[in-house]
């Protein structure tokens, strides 16, 4: 008989965490540590990169446009002139991402260039969380965020473009501190909102887009709509709510939004380039669309694949009604391709050749759209280490053949000049004056589609001498910037520049100018 019986025990078994976003342990923690490790050497990397594209201090494409806008904003917070006409008008430019930079600069002596060029660092650290946080939704692996961060920025097309809203390397060596950047980060947080179904900060979200940047609002409209074609017992709230933000949004008063859907010719015409070329730009995103079908069934794989599908219509019925604007809903189609092939191979369950070789694929395809984007990576380097033919090649939106500082000295900021050139135009922008006519087609104003037939009119070899001199006195217009200029009453060359750009001045003003700076001090 024994004495003292065996105490029973009760195995314990390990508590485990339910729920798709569950934490990977074991193995699986070990890896999911690798990958945030990983993830934020990437993201210091690129960090590292838009911290030397910004100290070169060179930009292009629409900088002078939003340069401009926090200028007016850090003049006048309260009331800012049309960035593009000086005028007391309404302007989409003047959103509440502006005001707020043009504030700093207002409040610290900041430039608004240096300003500027701080938000677009901002900018792309916003746009690298908000990757984060959504692949993190549709995979609790950070191996999902890698592999997203390197397909938005590589794989696009053999020929990528150069746009904004376009968040691609080449791309954003432009556009970091453009509103389109801010208003990309500002979607991808959005749609994680709402996956998350959080709409008190999805709708609030939606509206700031609406204001900041109205094409990535519409490309946010999108998303909004794929999620309520998959669940569609959200569809009351998520309207009702989003409705609100909109209303909410229409009060801001610098910006009608009513003016953003008039209909303009010069906007699709700009547009259409977006359509050239296609397979050049964005065909490498394409290896992401199988697995957009292959993993409809997985969580929130319907909501991409809906995605998709809605932007491709939206495209697909503007081409057909020759409203080529609808092309700006591109970069979602690429961004579904991408988010669904980095879900695909980044996660670690799924193993064996044809994953191996789908993932070898992708890789060449990384390093193809590499090379097209290289101009992104020479950016980094400073402007006069580069021969002449390369610069133009690198920077191709930046300058023209010839430039326009030979005139800098003799315009004044806040003046109307002439401007007989895309280039002169925005030239003038850059200095702080307002160009005439506009360098971008701009049916904000109502003075708009005068400003733009009088100023091309002024350039136009069958114009008269008086027609001319009438056209600058309308405007209050003292200077005009351009190439073989035709004399015109009361005023006269004060500078010649090359390729035959001539700046013509008012002869009274500038006769007084340049006897006060001659005279002796």
């Amino acid at each position: 008989m024994t004495l003292l019986a065996p105490i029973p025990t009760r195995t314990v078994q390990p508590r485990t965490t339910r729920g798709r976003h569950a934490r990977p342990r074991g193995r699986h923690a070990l890896r999911g540590s690798a990958g945030t490790w990983t993830y934020l050497a990437l993201s210091l990397v690129v960090m590292l990169w838009g911290c030397l594209v910004t100290s070169r201090h060179v930009w292009a494409g629409d900088w002078p446009i939003h340069l401009a806008t926090v200028r007016e904003f850090a003049a006048d917070p309260a009331a800012p002139a049309d960035p593009m006409t000086g005028e007391a008008s309404r302007s989409p430019y003047l959103s509440p991402y502006m005001a707020v930079l043009g504030l700093v600069s207002a409040l610290t002596g900041a430039t608004p260039r240096t300003v500027l060029e701080c938000a677009g660092l901002v900018n792309l650290a916003l746009l690298l969380w908000s990757i984060r946080l959504l692949c993190r939704v549709l995979s609790p692996r950070e191996g999902v965020a890698v592999l997203a961060v390197v397909f938005t920025l590589l794989l696009w097309g053999v020929s990528p473009l150069e746009w904004s809203g376009v968040p691609q390397l080449r791309s954003l060596s432009d556009t970091l501190a453009y509103p389109s950047t801010f208003a990309t980060a500002l979607m991808l947080l959005c749609w994680t909102a709402l996956l998350r179904r959080r709409l008190a900060v999805a709708a609030p979200l939606f509206g700031l887009i609406l204001l900041v940047h109205p094409f990535t609002a519409v490309n946010t409209a999108l998303g909004v709509f794929a999620v309520i074609v998959v669940h569609p017992r959200t569809t009351l709230r998520t309207s009702a709510l989003f409705g609100l933000w909109v209303a909410v949004a229409a009060a801001w008063p610098y910006v009608d939004l009513t003016l953003l859907v008039g209909e303009d010719a010069g906007f699709s015409e700009v547009h259409s380039h977006m359509l050239v070329n296609a397979l050049g730009k964005y065909g490498l995103a394409l290896i992401g669309v199988p697995f957009l079908i292959r993993d409809r069934h997985r969580p929130h794989g319907r909501v991409l694949l809906t995605l998709f599908a809605a932007a491709t219509a939206l495209i697909a019925l503007g081409v057909l009604l020759n409203r080529m604007e609808t092309a700006r809903a591109i970069p979602v189609l690429v961004l579904a391709s991408h988010l669904a092939l980095a879900r695909a191979l980044g996660d670690a369950l799924r193993r064996g050749t044809a994953w191996r070789a789908a993932a070898v694929v992708t890789a060449l395809c990384c390093v193809a759209g590499l090379v097209g984007a290289r101009a992104g990576l020479a950016r980094m380097w400073p402007l006069d280490a580069m021969p002449k033919e390369d610069r133009h090649r690198v920077w191709r939106l930046l300058m023209p053949p010839e430039g326009y500082e030979f005139a800098t000295s003799a315009l004044r900021p806040g003046e109307t000049v002439l401007a007989g050139t895309w280039w002169a135009r925005k030239h003038v922008m850059l200095i702080g004056g307002y160009p005439l006519p506009s360098p971008w087609p701009y049916p904000y104003t109502p003075t708009w589609k005068a400003r733009h037939t009088d100023g091309h009119r002024f350039f136009d070899p069958s114009a008269s001498a008086v027609e001319r001199a009438e056209i600058a006195r309308r405007y209050g217009a003292r200077c005009a910037l351009g190439h073989d200029l035709p004399p015109v009453p009361g005023f006269e060359k004060v500078a010649q520049g090359p390729a035959g750009a001539v700046l013509l001045c008012q002869a009274s003003d500038e006769k007084i100018h340049q006897e006060g700076r001659q005279s002796p001090r």
